[in-house]
This record gives structure tokens, C-alpha cells and sequence, in this order.
């Protein structure tokens, strides 16, 4: 992958406002800030300007941006399977679940893992009888 951009930051940003809506915000006050790469606890401008990613990307990074476990890990499985309807059943998901259930309180024997944004890593884990 090349690191140089193809775009600036600030053509990113006026061509992102023009044609997409932002979660969370109100649409005519936005100043998002372009970001073209991230590694670790930073992300960085398609110039290089480096922030500190305290917001971890609303909580989907916890263990940092690029690590390589997490990188093969998504490789490995989109090799597999890149997506299927949250309607289906698949291995992972079985495996995932009994691994919560039994990791949680012992009424808790069902989970719900949501198929978009940040709530995959919140699952939801309910209460049931064992």
C-alpha cells in the first residue's frame, strides 16, 4: 500500500461533506478531520499531522490500531467469509458465544452480538435459565 495520498486532507474533507452524513453531529457545524492511516494509539492526517487517538474510534480499537494479531485475524477470516446476514449461523459465532456464556454470571447463557459499528464490541449478553 502506498503511503503517499492521492488526495489532501482538505479535499477529503469537502468531498466527504458534500456527498456523506456524519453520525452524531449536527451536519452544517462538521470539521471532521481527514484521516488516512492509523498505527497504535495515533492516526494520521493524509499530510502526516499525528493526533492521539484517545477516543480509541468509538471503542472498536481498544488494543490499538494495526496490531498485527488483529490484522491476521481479519485477514484469516475475510478468506473465509467476509460477511454474512446477522440471520445465519456460522462457527465464529457459535464459538464466540459459548465462550461469553461462560465467561458471564451464571444466568447469563445467551448473547447478542450486533452486526455494525462499535456494538460488536459491546456485546450484549442476556439472562436465561442454565
Amino acid at each position: 500500500m502506498s503511503q503517499s495520498p492521492s488526495m489532501t486532507s482538505e479535499q477529503i474533507v469537502q468531498l466527504s461533506l458534500r456527498h456523506t452524513l456524519f453520525d452524531w453531529q449536527a451536519q452544517s457545524a462538521l470539521k471532521p478531520i481527514a484521516v488516512a492511516r492509523a498505527k497504535g494509539c495515533e492516526f494520521f492526517t493524509p499530510e502526516g499531522k499525528r493526533y492521539l487517538d484517545f477516543n480509541s474510534q468509538l471503542w472498536s480499537v481498544n488494543i490499538g490500531h494495526g496490531d498485527p494479531r488483529v490484522v491476521r485475524a481479519i485477514a484469516e477470516q475475510a478468506e473465509k467469509l467476509a460477511y454474512i446476514s446477522p440471520f445465519m449461523a456460522t462457527e465464529v459465532r457459535a464459538r464466540l458465544g459459548e465462550k461469553l456464556a461462560g465467561s458471564s454470571p451464571a444466568t447469563w447463557t445467551r448473547c447478542s452480538s450486533p452486526s455494525a459499528g462499535p456494538r460488536p464490541t459491546r456485546t450484549r449478553c442476556g439472562w436465561r435459565e442454565r
